[in-house]
């Protein structure tokens, strides 16, 4: 990879995905090097006369004001998320009550060591899980599944791809259980922001395709984890 496409992948990786105008950014900016180039100028020196990377972003971003995710597609995404982390869960509780279950009236210190570690290590995957699904994805993707299929995105503000503590500070409502207080604000701030969007700088952009009927994929995937969880505790209760 040359100077000039590093500079320009550099560029575009400050943008958050699903910001509209990301072609045409990347457009113009190639368009400008490959003109200066052109003219004779080397390419070292076009790339310098640009100016760094983040403030040419910002400089590109400026003048663009994204349209924001409507509180309907943000709650969707939400349930999708929690949906498929509920099935999840749901599916490693089943696992573990078929397999628990031949075991029952075994003392736990005869079970057999690799089913007493797979137990153990498939609940801390679980907790790993959701604590990490959002920020990680945010922060490599600018969205997670449920995002995903209701077209929205997370972005800083200024329309810069957000930080992993950037995503951490946006999350800090769940991880304590005040969400329902934080997502009142979306319904009262100009940029649709919940009380840690304003505290991390972070805005939902609408900026992707919704998939399909994403209503009907949330339904079909609370009726699986819920079908599941009851299933787990039918067994569990045999």
């Amino acid at each position: 990879m040359n100077e000039t496409e590093r500079y320009v992948e550099d560029v575009m990786h400050r943008i958050a995905p699903g910001f509209p105008g990301r072609h045409r950014i990347e457009a113009d900016l190639r368009s400008h090097l490959a003109e200066r180039v052109a003219a004779g100028e080397d390419p070292s020196s076009a790339v310098a006369r640009m100016g760094p990377p983040a403030e040419v972003a910002r400089g590109f971003l400026e003048s663009t004001e994204p349209p924001l995710a409507r509180p309907a597609d943000r709650l969707g995404g939400f349930l999708f998320d929690v949906g498929l982390g509920a099935l999840a869960i749901a599916s490693i509780t089943l696992l573990a009550v078929v397999a628990v279950g031949s075991y029952s009236s075994v003392r736990l210190s005869d079970w057999p060591l690799p089913l007493a570690v797979a137990l153990a290590l498939g609940a801390v995957i679980a907790f790993v899980l959701v604590i990490l699904y959002f920020p990680v994805l945010e922060t490599l993707f600018g969205q997670t599944a449920g995002k995903r299929v209701f077209g929205t995105y997370v972005a800083r503000e200024t329309g810069e791809r957000v930080g992993f503590w950037t995503a951490v500070v946006r999350r800090i409502p769940f991880m304590f259980d005040i969400w329902p207080i934080d997502a009142v604000f979306v319904l009262f701030t100009a940029r649709r922001q919940r009380a840690f969007d304003l505290a991390a700088r972070t805005i939902v952009i609408a900026g992707g395709r919704r998939t399909g009927r994403p209503w009907g994929i949330v339904a079909l995937l609370w009726l699986a984890a819920i079908g599941l969880g009851a299933l787990a505790g039918y067994l569990g209760s045999g």
